[in-house]
């Protein structure tokens, strides 16, 4: 069973990782951006699922919270664009409590590194808290208002998409280096961070972008909810 799991974990990553970096370069909107990233979406699901069978398996709670948090980011990254023609469900708490309780167990793991002789060091899980906590206050902000504008609901898909490639780039191209041959690790180290700096490139611009449409439209709505009442 564990062979399995790694084999559909491998098939499934390196077609996400694909079908992620197309959507990415694709005009947003266009058939291709949004064929490749349905396919990304199904395969980052599968990987996250795969991930936490091999964390169940191998008791191994990293791994849980990993796959999980795929999963949790995929659901809510692919729920901002349905926002406009479908209201909030069960589904949206049930993810916002999914993402407070992986916050809060990464802060527990970063109490005992030592004492569980953990992976990563204690910073590093305080940081993936963060991250999480970062999208718990975004999931509440919109369970409370229930309703976002499109910039609103383009930058939670963006950063959130583009934080899942980060990850699945991250995790092979970074985690699996061994896997290349020794002679192309050596001289070409450095070509292996350009994916996963590029995601991050990617998700700085659109944040500044739909920041800036995001902060343009407040005024004008300002301006028309004081002609309206008026």
């Amino acid at each position: 069973m564990e062979q399995i799991l790694l084999v559909v974990h491998v098939l499934t990553g390196g077609i996400s990782i694909f079908a992620g970096f197309s959507a990415l370069i694709a005009n947003k909107g266009a058939f291709i951006h949004r064929y490749a990233g349905r396919v990304f979406n199904i395969s980052i699901l599968i990987t996250g699922v795969s991930i936490i069978a091999l964390g169940v398996n191998g008791k191994d709670l990293g791994d849980m919270l990993g796959g999980l948090s795929l999963i949790y980011f995929t659901a809510t990254a692919y729920r901002a664009i349905q926002l406009q023609t479908r209201s909030l469900g069960a589904i949206d708490f049930v993810l916002f409590l999914c993402v407070l309780w992986v916050c809060l167990a990464n802060v527990y793991l970063s109490f005992h590194v030592h004492e569980w002789s953990l992976e990563y060091p204690a910073l590093q899980y305080i940081v993936v808290a963060f991250i999480h906590l970062i999208a718990a206050v975004g999931d509440a902000f919109l369970l409370l208002k229930q309703r976002v504008s499109r910039q609103q609901r383009l930058l939670r898909h963006s950063w959130r998409m583009c934080l899942v490639l980060f990850m699945a780039s991250g995790s092979f191209f970074l985690g699996q280096m061994k896997l290349f041959p020794q002679q192309l690790t050596e001289q070409g180290f450095w070509f292996f961070f350009i994916p996963p700096l590029l995601t991050l490139v990617y998700m700085g611009y659109w944040l500044v972008r739909l920041s800036l449409a995001l902060i343009r439209k407040e005024p004008e709505k300002r301006q028309r909810g004081q002609a309206n009442t008026e």
